[in-house]
């Protein structure tokens, strides 16, 4: 009896240490994403924009990121904050507790990666961070509490060993989230929401088993809320309501410089088009902080990202002629083409030529912009059969485009070609880029 008590007794020690350890492992992973993400990110552009310059064979030197800008937590939340702290009496302090331990603990982190330097790529590096560390304090556990190894080389090999296979689960990982993702399965929306409903879960199992101080079973079981929450949303999404109408593929091009516009027109233009079809866009390092595609990140971090910028136009062309996959929440994919300074005219041509509408930002458009020169000549000379919308503002030089469409055969005082007056809210130019497509 007195064995059974003991063994007992060992594997709830044992239950308990790993409770612990994997609560540590959650600790570093999110910390790990604040830290690596915006430098990775910057770098990532770094990369992006060395490639980007160079002709295909060229090896660009190295380069360091810059630093990011500093986070600041939304008005609206520290509003909230301040209220729930100064409710008085019994009553504040219930609320206190609950915001902390099921609103402020998991948002916090959800706030600061949904900033600029974090969202493009923060999901994927949670993961990669959460299987690492996981493999770390797991292989301390093991050899400290199991095995009864004292500190020393053995336990820091130990270490070494668990980070490195979790971080090759962690990639494991990911090329199935980029498989998924290539093959217009799984929407980095759905990733996103996929990984911040994992990073929820974990908080609130060790809030339950150690905030609370229910016990170990209690905690495992508000795990299951995870797999849980993963079959209702795809309940939810497989009633979504498939259109039957074709996808209608939407070209993207804009005046590259302006990270911080490209940002916002992109993010509200996938908010609107995604429903309807495909975005195709010419990769650029404006939009490297926020589209960072699965493929894109795991090339980037296996040192692979040179092979993305390999695509001949006949590779594009076959990409194109592949019919687009809705993903499992209605979305089309949103793709950058990433290219080299001698393959990109060929290679927009032949995304032009797929597309069925296009977009252009010309915002601070003026004559040095050699590159929407090509652009402008290139859409003056493809033709009438596509609505082709310009965006526009007190910088851009609208007499230039007028004149360089006029130069090339075109007539752009009458349809297709429409000149839109950019807002100084984004989503009210998408409105008007929209109606703009529709009237065509």
């Amino acid at each position: 009896m007195s064995t059974e008590k003991s063994s007992a007794a060992m594997a709830v020690g044992f239950n308990a240490l790993l409770m612990r350890q994997l609560g540590v492992s959650l600790v570093l992973a999110v910390v790990a994403t604040g830290l690596i993400t915006p430098p990775l990110l910057l770098l990532y552009r770094r990369r992006v924009t060395l490639w980007m310059v160079r002709k295909a064979g060229e090896a660009p030197p190295p380069a360091l990121p810059q630093s990011p800008s500093r986070a600041v937590l939304p008005a609206s939340d520290r509003l909230r904050l301040v209220v729930l702290g100064l409710w008085p009496g019994p009553s504040g302090e219930l609320l206190r507790a609950i915001a902390l331990l099921y609103v402020a603990l998991p948002k916090l982190p959800l706030l600061l990666f949904h900033l600029r330097f974090w969202r493009g790529a923060a999901p994927l590096v949670f993961l990669l961070a959460l299987m690492g560390f996981s493999g770390w304090v797991l292989a301390m556990g093991l050899v400290t509490g199991a095995l009864g190894f004292t500190p020393g080389p053995l336990l820091w090999m130990a270490r070494i060993a668990g980070l490195a296979a979790g971080l090759g689960l962690g990639v494991w990982l990911l090329r199935g989230v980029a498989e998924r993702h290539a093959r217009g399965v799984l929407s980095e929306r759905a990733f996103a929401l996929e990984i911040w409903w994992l990073l929820y879960t974990l908080v609130q199992a060790f809030v339950v088993r150690i905030g609370i101080g229910i016990g170990i079973g209690a905690g495992a079981v508000a795990l299951l809320s995870f797999p849980m929450g993963r079959w209702l949303a795809g309940r939810a999404l497989g009633r979504i309501d498939s259109s039957e109408a074709p996808p209608l593929r939407l070209m993207l091009l804009r005046v590259f410089g302006n990270s911080r516009r490209s940002e916002r027109l992109f993010e509200q233009l996938v908010q609107a088009w995604s429903p309807l079809g495909p975005i195709e866009l010419i990769g650029g390092a404006d939009l490297a902080l926020q589209q960072v595609s699965p493929l894109d990140f795991l090339a980037f971090v296996t040192g692979r990202l040179r092979e993305r910028f390999g695509q001949a136009p006949s590779e594009t062309a076959a990409r194109l002629a592949a019919p687009p996959t809705r993903a499992n929440d209605g979305s089309y994919p949103a793709r950058q083409t990433f290219c080299h300074a001698d393959v990109w005219q060929p290679t927009m041509r032949r995304l032009l030529s797929a597309s069925y509408a296009v977009v252009m930002d010309l915002r601070q458009f003026q004559a040095q912009r050699e590159g929407c020169h090509v652009e402008l000549e290139a859409l003056a000379r493809s033709g009438s059969d596509r609505p082709i919308v310009f965006v526009t503002d007190d910088s851009t030089n609208v007499p230039l485009v007028r004149q360089l469409l006029t130069g090339a055969g075109a007539d752009p005082e009458k349809p297709p070609w429409h000149f839109v007056a950019a807002s100084a809210r984004e989503a009210t130019t998408v409105e008007r880029v929209m109606d703009a497509v529709g009237a065509a």
